[in-house]
This record gives C-alpha cells, sequence and structure tokens, in this order.
C-alpha cells in the first residue's frame, strides 16, 4: 500500500503540470485523482464526466453498474 501512494503522490505531482491519462478499473484511485472519467465499455466510451459527478450520480445504465459493482 505504501508503494501505491508513493504512485498516486507522483500522478497528483505530475497533473499540475501536464495532463495525465491513467487507465485504471480501481475506483479508488479514480475517485482520487480523477479531474475528468471516462467509461469505456463495449469499445465506446459510454459516458464521460468530472470524476465526483460519476461517482455520486452516473448518467448512464453502464455507469451505474460500473459504480455500484466497485
Amino acid at each position: 500500500e505504501e508503494e501505491a501512494d508513493g504512485v498516486l503522490a507522483l500522478l497528483r505531482r505530475m497533473g499540475q503540470e501536464r495532463a495525465v491519462v491513467l487507465v485504471t478499473h480501481h475506483q479508488g484511485q479514480a475517485r482520487a485523482l480523477g479531474g475528468l472519467v471516462g467509461l469505456l465499455a463495449g469499445g465506446r466510451f459510454q459516458e464521460v464526466a468530472p470524476a465526483e459527478r460519476f461517482f455520486s450520480a452516473p448518467a448512464t445504465a453502464a455507469g451505474r453498474d460500473f459504480v455500484r459493482t466497485g
């Protein structure tokens, strides 16, 4: 877990200087780091929204399923 915390800290610092694209299934990381979250399912983006809105009130069925199972 300490290693993961170090990686998250590094990504936060990098994100202050440039755009960072992170691909993860880990909802905790996406919540912590995500400014903008895109849900890719079935080869297409199903939803793109600010992280806070996506995790609190997903607008699509795919988003709701993803958040519910996480």
